[in-house]
């Protein structure tokens, strides 16, 4: 009994050997099929972290390649993107977008002959609807003072009622200070602009009582009291001009007082 359980344990000795063999040559035929692809993946991945080196290099000394094509210079820094025209994938056939400064600004017009009165640098003041005020320096006037935005539509509609048919001027003014504008972007604001200041009360008369004598000195016609349709030339020099009011100061001290009644477009 001892003898043939010795040579059963020594048979399943052979087999495990035997076993341990197969498995021994099998894992040497897959290394061998391993070990050219192992070599070839780490190749790969040192050739793939040399590629990047090179190209971060080429980035920090040369920068982005951007074709000429596709660059926009902009006057001034910084600037807005107000609109986007078109989308990722569209074909560019007109505008891309509409860019503005960052800086604000105040549009509107005047009339035109109040325009003429009107100088670059003139000092402003912009009232809110609230009451809140902001000081303002007009900037331009004319078409210098013309939105962009305003100028393409004009050329795109064609015909239509212009700033010069109706009688009015652009004019443009630039806020001197900044804070608490944000809000207030695309609200209406009365701007005042002074042209003009006397020393104190004077004497005003319609702009359409002052004529022009055939000698070239201005001229206001006075009802005489209690003359009837009676009435006398008085000479005076004109002043400042506003709301349709003129200033006048007689060349005699007495030709003209408060409260004299004028000729107005024939009218008394």
């Amino acid at each position: 009994m001892g003898k043939e359980k010795r040579l059963e344990e020594l048979r399943k000795a052979v087999r495990l050997a035997q076993e341990a063999v197969v498995a021994a040559e099998q894992a040497l035929r897959q290394a061998r099929q391993d070990s050219p692809l192992r070599l070839k993946i780490a190749n790969g991945r040192r050739n793939v972290a040399s590629a990047k080196a090179i190209l971060g290099e080429y980035m920090k000394t040369y920068g982005i390649a951007i074709p000429p094509g596709e660059l926009a210079f902009l006057p001034t820094l910084p600037a807005r993107l107000d609109k986007a025209s078109v989308k990722p994938g569209d074909t560019i056939e007109d505008k891309v977008a509409t860019v503005t400064s960052s800086a604000f600004a105040v549009t509107g017009s005047v009339d035109s002959k109040e325009a003429k009165l009107l100088r670059k640098g003139m000092k402003a003041t912009m009232e809110t609807t609230d009451g809140a005020k902001f000081p303002a320096v007009l900037s331009a006037t004319g078409e210098a003072a013309r939105p962009a935005e305003e100028e393409e539509d004009e050329k795109g509609q064609g015909a239509g009622a212009s700033d010069k048919d109706l009688g009015s001027v652009p004019v443009l003014l630039t806020p001197a200070v900044t804070k608490g504008l944000r809000e207030l972007v695309g609200v209406p604001v009365t701007v005042r602009i002074s042209v003009g200041a006397t020393g104190g009360a004077v004497l005003t008369v319609p702009v359409a009582a002052v004529v022009t004598s055939a000698d070239g000195r201005p001229r206001v016609q006075v009802e005489v009291p209690g003359g009837g349709d009676k009435v006398r030339d008085v000479e005076v020099r004109t002043g400042l001009t506003a709301d349709g009011d003129v200033e006048v100061t007689p060349v005699k001290p007495d030709g003209l007082k408060e409260g004299d009644r004028v000729v107005v477009s024939g009218d008394s």
